[in-house]
């Protein structure tokens, strides 16, 4: 076990917490952005309902009778430094709690997304419009595609 004194395990445990909430915040602002972007009638894509559930940490999108989750964490990346990290879950029934994971993403302070990438070549972002949409349009892809 790792040597450390009680002032800076502290001092860490602090800077862990501020982190998660910075983070949390940045899913929070992705989450309230999408149920904006995806409304009945804005969406680029007819039949999606999507619900942001704050006290929950979570975003569930409905299309063809699929329910996505995206589900909010934080993990430490190789540095030490927190990062956002969201789960994305099929739903297996509708009266059920059993989830089948589809996929993960990790995104960095600025909403940055690890691994997925826009249209024009550049990294996506939690914080653009087109990019918001994209992000969630693949995610639906990737269980509707299901076998």
């Amino acid at each position: 076990m790792m040597k450390i004194s009680l002032h800076e395990l502290n001092q860490k445990l602090e800077e862990f917490q501020r982190r998660h909430n910075a983070l949390a915040k940045k899913f929070a602002d992705f989450g309230v952005e999408a149920e904006a972007l995806f409304k009945p009638g804005i969406s680029c894509v007819n039949g999606i309902a999507l619900s942001y559930e704050a006290n929950q940490q979570q975003i569930n999108v409905t299309f063809l009778d699929r329910t996505v989750r995206f589900v909010f964490k934080t993990k430490p990346a190789e540095s030490g430094v927190l990062i956002g990290y969201v789960e994305f879950v099929l739903l297996e029934g509708r009266y059920t709690s059993q989830e089948s994971l589809i996929g993960s993403f990790t995104f960095n302070g600025s909403g940055i997304v690890d691994g997925f990438v826009s249209s024009d070549g550049d990294p996506m972002s939690m914080t653009e419009d087109t990019d918001v949409i994209h992000l969630v349009l693949l995610c639906l892809f990737e269980a509707v595609s299901l076998k």
